[in-house]
């Protein structure tokens, strides 16, 4: 399983909407996209290491242009949050790739179902419930 980190936003995307939310990672994401030519956005696992050595898994979007990965929820809203100071380290993993195209406005957004699989398998070794220990 591939697995990375992010960078901050390159320079020449554009950030159109200063209304950004927390849990709403899917429609940041796709308002970046769509104000973005070539951006794309990407769904997948994003694992959570703390300071105090807990780790959890969760369902995340984030966008990439090129080969450059970038986060705009993590940078406008979880960055500036005093919880952020507790994150040791984010690794990045994708599972499914989106274009912009594909977010219309009133949409529903869900996490696809390898997404799912792949946070709660994770979740499942971090708790060692599970004999698979390659992350």
């Amino acid at each position: 399983m591939k697995y990375f980190n992010v960078g901050k936003t390159p320079a020449n995307v554009i950030i159109s909407n200063p209304t950004f939310k927390s849990g709403e990672c899917f429609i940041n994401s796709c308002l970046i996209a769509k104000a973005n030519e070539n951006v794309d956005i990407i769904e997948g696992v994003l694992i959570s290491i703390q300071n105090d050595k807990s780790v959890i898994a969760v369902a995340h979007v984030w966008n990439s242009l090129d080969d450059s990965h970038f986060d705009v929820t993590k940078e406008l809203i979880w960055d500036i949050d005093p919880i952020s100071e507790t994150i040791k380290e984010l690794l990045y993993i994708p599972t499914k790739v989106h274009k912009s195209i594909d977010c219309n406005d009133g949409d529903m957004f869900e996490f696809c179902a390898n997404t799912l699989y792949e946070r709660d398998a994770i979740n499942d070794i971090l708790k060692g419930k599970s004999d698979n220990t390659q992350i």
